[in-house]
């Protein structure tokens, strides 16, 4: 990965520029920059935006303990940031970075949604993850490292989607488009004597492969990616800070897949109506002569992914 690419990349979409390190093998990103805050702080220094990015980490965890599949391929990348934040708010800083990874993504013309309440969602199947971890000295959030997963064109379960994948699914549909509408591309016959040239007057048969392939590696590289997430992530920090969840949270629920589904909690059949700035899920319970709204806390219910 290339570190110059990243910091290039994201002189055009961000104000905020972090030091940025590289690891070929980590147990964890997140706990890198622990470990660089611990010592900051012994050091008396002041606690700047930092991002630790690795090729595969060996102990990767999801919130909640979930385990998450850190193979060489994807992007492991977690950025600490200074903030001061009421413990009770912490949850919003989930929250606020899927968004902002979310949106970012989106305007790079991957359509990726949220699934309740951290993943990110990528033609129904798991894209990449969130996990948040703060830190609380004299009864304030005082730093948070915000770390995120996101395959690329690593090898994934089967719940998942990598970029690549997604890719190459969107070009063989763009080449089945073009054929759909002209039959003969790629197909004109050469006649004895004749090259395709002549025949073409001059120019290349059109390769309809070629015409569909508008997503590729090389067009949006990691290092984009990478650039991407961290612009995203500084964002919305900035936005939580300034504007506070109240100015987040329509935008994050625009975004949400789940919204309107029906799930069963405890038996009882319910419809997710909206996430509320804790991060709880609102679920209207349908349960028969009456009806209540349930509030279930991040990690109190799984929602699935497409088959």
């Amino acid at each position: 990965m290339d570190a110059l690419a990243i910091m290039e990349q994201l002189f055009t979409v961000s104000s905020v520029v972090p030091t940025i390190e590289f690891f070929a093998e980590v147990s964890s990103t997140n706990e890198v920059l622990w470990g660089v805050f611990e010592e900051d702080i012994l050091a008396g220094e002041e606690i700047k935006p930092r991002v630790a990015i690795a090729q595969c980490q060996t102990v990767g965890r999801g919130q909640w303990g979930k385990s998450w599949t850190s193979s060489e391929g994807g992007l492991y990348l977690s950025m600490l940031v200074p903030i001061e934040l009421d413990p009770q708010d912490a949850y919003g800083l989930t929250i606020a970075s899927v968004w902002g990874i979310t949106k970012y993504l989106r305007e790079k013309a991957i359509p990726v949604e949220i699934k309740w309440a951290n993943d990110l969602i990528l033609d129904g199947k798991k894209l990449g993850g969130i996990k948040t971890e703060t830190k609380i000295q004299a009864g304030k959030v005082t730093a948070a490292v915000i770390g995120v997963g996101i395959n690329y064109s690593n090898e994934v379960p089967d719940i998942g989607i990598n970029l690549e994948a997604f890719w190459n699914n969107e070009a063989t549909a763009e080449t089945n488009k073009l054929l759909n509408q002209d039959p003969s591309l790629g197909k004109v016959p050469k006649a004895e004597g004749v090259s395709i040239g002549d025949a073409t007057n001059g120019e290349p048969t059109p390769n309809p492969s070629q015409e569909g392939n508008k997503f590729t590696n090389s067009q949006f590289p990691i290092e984009h990616l990478a650039a991407a997430v961290i612009a995203g992530i500084s964002e919305a920090i900035a936005k939580l800070q300034k504007e506070g969840m109240a100015s987040i949270l329509p935008e994050y629920l625009k975004l949400l897949k789940n919204l309107g589904e029906m799930i069963v909690y405890e038996g009882h059949l319910g419809k997710i109506v909206g996430v509320n700035e804790k991060g709880e899920l609102l679920v209207r319970m349908e349960a028969e002569g009456s009806r209540s709204t349930i509030k279930i806390p991040p990690g109190g219910v799984s929602l699935g992914y497409d088959s």
